[in-house]
């Protein structure tokens, strides 16, 4: 999902006017809606500040130019045995990320937890939704 249109549904599922979050993060409407149609890209302070507005994590919103599902598994390769020391893991016929990093295993099994509970119905997609993007490793299973 594009920054733009990430932007627009938090903000519409917040209930806010463009002009209102414009207000609230120190821009005008015209950036809002120039940030939700792809017409300009917020600099990282604006980005941090509308995250912060509407209760999520900056990470949530981040722009990591990940564009393709080629990008997508180089990004996930490049994580291997390095700051997450996140790897595959063979399971039966399928495979698994894993990681060595006691937090980074935690998230992966927290976030698991959460698919699952969407998968079964306990959770909506917006609930999910909310959920991916205000986590944070310091928040702990209670």
């Amino acid at each position: 999902m594009d920054v733009g249109y990430k932007l627009y549904e938090l903000r519409r599922s917040r209930g806010l006017t463009q002009a209102e979050l414009g207000r609230r993060v120190g821009v005008s409407e015209a950036a809002i809606r120039a940030y939700e149609t792809g017409k300009r890209r917020p600099k990282r302070v604006h980005l941090e500040r509308i995250a912060e507005v509407l209760g999520i994590r900056y990470e949530a919103i981040a722009d990591y130019g990940v564009v393709t599902a080629n990008e997508d598994v180089h990004s996930l390769t490049r994580m291997d045995d390095r700051l997450f020391r996140l790897h595959p893991v063979r399971v039966g016929e399928r495979r698994y990320l894993e990681s060595d990093d006691p937090d980074v295993a935690r998230a992966i099994r927290e976030w698991g937890e959460m698919r699952e509970r969407l998968d079964a119905g306990e959770v909506t997609q917006v609930e999910y939704d909310a959920w991916c993007d205000s986590y944070t490793l310091d928040r702990r299973v209670g």
